[in-house]
């Protein structure tokens, strides 16, 4: 049981990172951010069961050592997407907030990112706004605090 849970918590994982990987890298960086945001909210939307699937048959338990070998040094996770947009983000001088690390970043992104998703998945299936142009509002809001 468990090695077929693992088998299909990493085909959505799969088709959630393709979602991130479609966006158009060459964007200037607050635009790729935001639209790396819109497309793991978008994922959620379209894919609800795997969405569902992957964040309940999942737990993240890595040291920080496995942390950044396994999650931060590469693009083929999708976390790893959003830290290396916040990274470059860092690398171009777009932040101005120097006292939290890409990590610390990336997680503020990835808990909206993931609190848009699940209310509109769980609690607000009926609510009536306009999910996309809210949850273009609450990325461009978090990224403005951050200074981008």
């Amino acid at each position: 049981k468990d090695e077929i849970i693992e088998e299909v918590c990493a085909q959505a994982d799969g088709q959630l990172l393709s979602f991130l990987k479609s966006v158009d890298t060459t964007l200037p960086i607050r635009d790729y951010l935001i639209e790396v945001g819109m497309a793991y909210i978008r994922f959620a939307r379209e894919n609800p069961q795997a969405f569902k699937f992957i964040f309940d048959n999942q737990t993240v338990e890595v040291t920080e050592e496995e942390l950044y070998e396994i999650v931060l040094t590469n693009t083929e996770n999708t976390f790893g997407i959003a830290y290396h947009a916040v990274q470059r983000a860092i690398d171009e001088g777009v932040f101005i907030s120097s006292d939290r690390t890409a990590l610390d970043i990336t997680y503020c992104l990835w808990a909206l990112f993931y609190g848009c998703a699940v209310l509109q998945l769980r609690y607000l299936k009926s609510f009536p706004v306009d999910f996309e142009a809210a949850d273009r509002l609450a990325v461009t809001t978090l990224l403005n605090g951050f200074g981008v």
